[in-house]
């Protein structure tokens, strides 16, 4: 009998072909997969759909051909008023992106589901437009009332305009008084400021940066409508198929150096947004504690917006020590405020996150006793210990050690100090401690130290640390970490961040 060693060539072949065969298709279904993944998070669009506030159209229009121009994406930009085009998007439920001339839109968009992502642009303040020379004299809101002056507006229904000088007039309790008088309303502020232009009125109410398009207007501003500053901001719709390649554009958008110039070209104020880059590249320091609540985050962040952000986790003293070298990140994420404090003068204003409890880690069963602090101190007992001078987890043991008066005795057992609390669950893991000192994050990280480890609680002043973030003063892309943590904030994460052990304080 033929021994099962040695095959024909032909089984052999055969054996090959079956290998290699189910080799493609593994590599066929990874590639199926990467595909799924890049049609889940938008991939490359060849057109967006944008909806516009009318007022914005000649900026808008301006930035619209320089993209299609520099990135070969088709922009198709629907215009109108931005309570119709709200309307619009609710009963089509498709599209990308939705330019509000009003935040207050884009905050009721959300409120409806219709929108994600908002990402601010610039500010106007509503004016009364007149021929120039204002050859009527009108001067102030009482010559809106009088019977040789037609006045117009823009319908608060429809129009952003429109509904801001109804809010500012009826809280002066001018409103009935203006719409009585009024010879006719228009569905965009552009209708109005050609009725005006072609003297079909003798004012009429528009943005302040409407009129930089017409030369042969002349703004007057009065008081009664100075408090109407309203902010223009772009949001991702949730219909959008292409999220990334929608990001990418809102962000070409609200960039200093691209859509903003044509905005602050045609009279509106600008927000100071962020350098454009087609693949923004960020670093972001965190404390090591901190990496269980937000890793899938990052990766997600990074899909949908199409950025690189290099996360560096470790002991918050090293991290530190590292800023203070001259390795500044675009962000951080402190283990504790106190380290935050250490490095204020580079980050804007820090903002709270979470706290997170220290606890006594031990071997399953407890089989040395340890009931606290005090049970460290225990002749023979393998302690490990956080580096003090390397990580915020150290630093706070060690003042809580001092606050109990038990520091000199416990630290004359330390068997092994580290970095980072994960390395001390690694070492209770291996058997190489009876008993560590970490955040209870640390102790609740992975499923594995639930089931071969307890935890002793730390009942004393000191036991918990406070996790803050902030974003670096001197970062190209402030509004991009704005959205990062936006989504840190956000109630998915929460959950994740409670499940390890984290209180949430995040506001």
């Amino acid at each position: 009998m033929r021994s099962p060693l040695h095959r024909s060539r032909g089984a052999v072949s055969l054996a090959v072909l079956a290998i290699v065969s189910a080799a493609i298709l593994a590599i066929c279904v990874v590639l199926l997969r990467f595909n799924a993944v890049r049609e889940t998070d938008g991939g490359d669009a060849d057109v967006l759909t944008v909806y516009c506030a009318a007022g914005l159209r000649p900026a808008m229009e301006a930035v619209r051909r320089s993209y299609e121009a520099e990135y070969g994406v088709r922009v198709d930009v629907n215009f109108g008023g931005s309570g119709s085009l709200l309307g619009t998007i609710r009963g089509a439920a498709a599209g990308d992106l939705y330019i509000a001339a009003d935040m207050a839109y884009l905050d009721r968009a959300g409120q409806l589901g219709l929108c994600a992502e908002v990402l601010p642009l610039a500010w106007q303040n509503p004016v009364v437009a007149v021929a120039d020379g204002n050859p009527k004299g009108i001067r102030g809101f009482k010559d809106l009332l009088r019977d040789d002056v037609q006045v117009g507006m823009a319908n608060p229904e429809a129009a952003a305009v429109g509904k801001c000088v109804r809010t500012e007039l009826r809280e002066a309790g001018l409103w009935n008084r203006l719409k009585a008088r009024l010879a006719v309303m228009k569905m965009t502020v552009n209708e109005v400021a050609n009725d005006v232009k072609m003297g079909a009125i003798d004012a009429g109410i528009t943005w302040d940066a409407t009129l930089t398009s017409y030369p042969e207007l002349e703004a007057v501003v009065m008081p009664e409508l100075v408090g109407g500053e309203r902010q223009i901001a772009c949001g991702l719709l949730t219909s959008s198929e292409v999220p990334t390649s929608a990001l990418r554009f809102a962000r070409y958008l609200t960039a200093r150096d691209r859509g903003l110039l044509e905005f602050e070209k045609r009279g509106f104020r600008v927000i100071d947004g962020d350098q454009w880059v087609e693949i923004p590249r960020l670093i972001l320091m965190s404390g090591a504690m901190l990496r269980p609540g937000i890793e899938d985050v990052i990766v997600a962040f990074q899909r949908r917006e199409g950025c690189e952000l290099e996360a560096t986790f470790n002991g918050c003293g090293v991290l530190v020590s590292q800023m203070k070298a001259g390795s500044w990140p675009d962000a951080y994420l402190s283990c504790d405020r106190s380290f935050m404090e250490q490095v204020r003068g580079g980050f804007q204003e820090p903002r709270d996150l979470s706290e997170n409890d220290m606890v006594i880690l031990v071997q399953q069963g407890n089989p040395r006793g340890i009931r606290g602090l005090i049970d460290l101190r225990e002749d023979g007992l393998r302690v490990g210990l956080a580096d003090a001078t390397k990580s915020a987890l150290g630093a706070l043991t060690e003042r809580m050690l001092k606050r109990a008066g038990l520091a000199a005795a416990v630290n004359a057992g330390v068997e092994l100090r580290s970095p980072t609390g994960d390395m001390l669950v690694n070492q209770m893991l291996l058997g190489s401690l009876d008993a560590a000192v970490v955040y209870r994050s640390n102790a609740l990280a992975h499923e594995e130290n639930r089931d071969r480890l307890d935890v002793v609680e730390v009942k004393v002043e000191g036991a918990t640390a406070s996790q803050s973030y902030a974003v670096a003063r001197e970062t190209d892309h402030p509004w991009l970490l704005g959205r990062f943590f936006d989504r840190v904030r956000n109630k998915s994460t929460r959950g994740v961040f409670e499940s390890v052990g984290f209180r949430w304080i995040g506001r």
